[in-house]
């Protein structure tokens, strides 16, 4: 396709200015730019350095002609538009600086949102988790987990930096854009598991909230009715008062600050567990050491193993919000998206292992599916559920942002063009209170965290962490092979094979649990 630049050079003799004199016959010889990137086994140092936008990044249609006959040779030929790639060059007018920004985030900023991603309410899942297969096999499971989900971050890197041509500009890489890359057919899959498993995730922090909301009012104001209806009160509340006016930024890095802030709520609730662990704080209602074993529990099957791992996938689920990341970080390098990932998988590590195993070990045999429900009652334990909520009060923001997103992607797909400005604002508004009113809902009606957990880990996050970002990976690199590949290869087999199997055990244990 010809640049921007080259509309506004003065025709020549004998022809032309290189897009108004373009002839129907050169323009039929002219391959089209997207059929040339979508070809299958081109390596990427030989893509096109050109941004992949989807349907809901351009405000309105690209000026650019279509070497095929125009813009709207689709839509003459009786078929519908449908949405396609664009070229919009960097810095090539006013339309470009609206959709576009110089990045701005540091490797500091992107570790916090990467890192708070991360963490959210698995933290609070896996000392039950670890007690149903055993302490060997937890940390097994523990260890494996975040070892694939740093794997599958830097799959995801290699495909954002290739599709970015290695610019350190502006760039708006989606995983709509990667999909369209080399596997057009996903992209509405890839969107869907996206929306669904942060929409699951949101809801979780929903009931985190309502759970110790309402054992903190409860004692401060001496109820002892049931806590049931007071706990649907608190998540309303909540969501209406605080979590509503924060959720309508369009932009992720507009939450910098609440990632900081709740990363160390996060360190203080771990360091305070670490602390009941050890017996280094004396409280007297503390429950004797329990009989905690290195081996699988006796009665442990198959079935419970299936729908268990999913909680340890799940506590590693941050890919999501990468390419955003990507998009906004300066200084765009392979070597300093590692950085940011290394770094927050090791945080995630390093703080599971003290809250996941230290809890298991000093409330067994069985500690309840949220672990802040079996700490003593002091004032330390009460303020750390105090800093609970806010963690997941300033988390909510990292999940409605990629769910609102894919949706939006989705809505633009089946509208078959691209949105403009009113459409775009109009959109994003009516999926943020869908949004909201739908975590909530779901809030209300499921109590059990654990089930929650494990059915968002069996479906969204194995296909976030497992299955997409191997397939997308071993698609952008079809006809290549080496370690990477081949490992990339053997993510997506598993996934593949963990999927079904979770979600089948999950619904099983759901429904044959009445307690959920």
């Amino acid at each position: 396709l010809p640049l921007a630049s080259d509309c506004t050079r003065p025709r020549e003799a004998g022809g032309g200015g290189a897009c108004g004199g373009m002839g129907a016959s050169s323009a039929r010889q002219t391959p089209d730019a997207s059929e040339a990137l979508l070809a299958p086994g081109l390596p990427p140092a030989s893509w096109p350095r050109r941004r992949l936008l989807d349907p809901m990044t351009s405000p309105v249609p690209s000026p650019l002609s279509s070497p095929r006959g125009g813009p709207g040779a689709g839509a003459s030929e009786g078929r519908p538009a449908e949405p396609r790639l664009e070229e919009l060059i960097p810095n090539s007018g006013t339309q470009q600086a609206e959709v576009l920004r110089e990045p701005e985030a540091s490797l500091f900023s992107s570790w916090c949102v990467l890192t708070n991603t991360l963490l959210g309410v698995g933290i609070l899942g896996l000392p039950w988790a670890v007690s149903t297969v055993g302490l060997a096999l937890g940390i097994v499971m523990l260890m494996g987990a975040g070892a694939v989900s740093c794997l599958a971050l830097h799959f995801l890197a290699h495909v954002a930096v290739a599709l970015t041509g290695g610019s350190k500009g502006p760039a708006e890489v989606t995983f709509y854009s990667a999909c369209m890359a080399g596997a057009p057919a996903a992209r509405y899959v890839v969107d869907a598991a996206i929306a669904v498993k942060c929409f699951g995730v949101a809801t979780s922090y929903l009931q985190v909230i309502g759970q110790l909301g309402a054992v903190l009012l409860s004692e401060v104001m001496a109820w002892t009715s049931d806590p049931e209806p007071l706990r649907r009160q608190i998540i309303v509340v909540a969501l209406l008062t605080v979590i509503a006016p924060t959720v309508f930024h369009k932009r992720i890095t507009k939450t910098a600050s609440q990632n900081l802030i709740a990363i160390v709520a996060w360190l203080y609730i771990t360091v305070l567990i670490a602390a009941i662990a050890l017996g280094l704080i004396p409280v007297d209602e503390v429950q004797a050491a329990g009989s905690w074993q290195v081996a699988p529990p006796p009665g442990m099957t198959l079935s419970v193993v299936a729908s268990t791992l999913p909680i340890f996938i799940f506590s590693f689920t941050c890919h999501q919000n990468l390419f955003p990341l990507v998009n906004e970080l300066k200084q765009r390098s392979l070597r300093r998206l590692d950085l940011i990932i290394v770094g927050a998988i090791a945080t995630g590590l390093l703080m599971y292992g003290v809250v996941g195993l230290g809890a298991y070990m000093r409330f067994a045999p069985q500690p309840k599916p949220n672990i802040m429900l079996d700490l003593p009652r002091c004032s330390l334990v009460r303020v750390g559920e105090l800093l609970a909520i806010v963690a997941v009060i300033f988390t909510y923001p990292l999940q409605l942002h990629p769910c609102r997103r894919s949706m939006m992607i989705l809505v633009a797909s089946c509208m078959g063009r691209f949105m403009n400005r009113d459409e775009e604002r109009w959109c994003r508004r009516i999926l943020t209170v869908f949004i909201l009113m739908g975590t909530a809902t779901v809030a209300c009606l499921v109590r059990s965290l654990g089930i929650t957990l494990a059915f968002v880990g069996a479906l969204g996050s194995n296909t976030v962490v497992l299955i997409m970002p191997a397939f997308l990976f071993l698609r952008l690199h079809h006809g290549h092979s080496g370690v990477l590949w081949y490992l990339a290869l053997a993510v997506f087999i598993a996934g593949c094979i963990i999927l079904p199997t979770s979600v089948t055990a999950v619904i099983h244990k759901a429904l044959s649990d009445p307690a959920a």
